[in-house]
């Protein structure tokens, strides 16, 4: 939050935000900056629904956020905890979703007023829960009849043929799943808790169900060698080839709050000057990488 307060803002809140928007709303110009601490939502169906009118100043056509995707969450949080990600010690420790009711609802006043039928659902793993996915799926062909169209996010390991099948039936076109990294052991550095086959399995049945696939990498976690790096992105061309994946390749980012921050000075150097919140700049290479061979392997694995 300290970073925050350095570009000139006059609060940041640390945490999630809907609990002390008062407190935001109440400063006055002049006030001294200041660190809020967030109140985290208990139960997601408390927050007021918006209105259409809340909405119109983020649906203009030339809205970044609104071309082809509307943007919207159905639950929040994550049962994992991956070394690049907010740490466990950080985050609300339930996992919390909106009620189908709620977030169709959502969808309706989105839709019906804005004629936007295209979303995307940026839970971190969407199918985390089936029955929910499966009772989500029934909900919107009742409502919609196959006029909406989804992405989201899954994880390796997790949904089956069945029900990314029933994800397209309801109006799915297109799933993303975090692969990260094409080795084994740096899978586990990472904490990712998956494994090479379990990606290649999740990638099978999300293409056989006949959904488009984009897969997203990390090139130099710590303890990365230039030979892992090569790794990832050979396995990343093998995906692609295999099940025709788009790919997007992001360079590691030690932020703050992440576990891999308070050890990421011991495994490798920092670049003075670089942006470290831009994925797309190198900011950061391991002892055992090269920085030219990062530049020029996530240009291979673009290509």
């Amino acid at each position: 939050p300290e970073e925050g307060l350095a570009l000139g803002v006059e609060a940041v809140v640390r945490g999630e935000g809907e609990n002390v928007i008062g407190e935001v709303a109440a400063l006055r110009a002049g006030t001294a900056p200041v660190i809020i601490e967030g109140v985290p939502v208990t139960e997601l169906d408390d927050i007021p629904p918006l209105r259409l009118d809340d909405l119109k100043p983020f649906l203009a056509p030339d809205n970044h956020y609104t071309k082809g995707l509307y943007t919207i969450l159905s639950g929040r949080g994550c049962p994992y905890g991956c070394n690049f990600c907010l740490g466990l010690e950080l985050r609300p420790h339930k996992l919390r979703f909106h009620s189908i009711e709620y977030f169709t609802d959502f969808l309706d006043v989105v839709y019906r007023g804005t004629g936007i039928s295209r979303f995307f659902i940026p839970d971190d793993i969407f199918v985390l829960r089936p029955t929910r996915v499966l009772a989500f799926c029934d909900e919107v062909m009742r409502r919609f009849n196959g006029k909406l169209r989804f992405h989201c996010f899954t994880h390796a390991g997790h949904g089956n043929r069945e029900l990314y099948r029933s994800m397209k039936d309801a109006g799915f076109f297109r799933v993303s799943m975090g692969v990260e990294h094409g080795n084994e052991n740096i899978l586990k550095v990472a904490g990712k808790h998956t494994t090479l086959s379990q990606i290649e399995t999740t990638c099978a049945q999300v293409r056989e169900a006949g959904l488009e696939l984009n897969l997203s990498y990390i090139l130099g976690n710590i303890t990365e060698t230039d030979s892992t790096v090569t790794e990832t992105v050979n396995f990343a061309i093998l995906l692609h080839r295999k099940y025709q994946a788009t790919s997007w390749f992001s360079f590691m980012q030690p932020l703050p709050g992440s576990p891999v921050f308070a050890e990421a000075g011991q495994y490798g150097r920092f670049i003075d000057g670089a942006h470290t919140h831009q994925n797309l700049d190198l900011c950061y290479v391991p002892h055992g990488c090269k920085a030219a061979h990062l530049l020029c392997e996530r240009q291979r694995g673009m290509a």
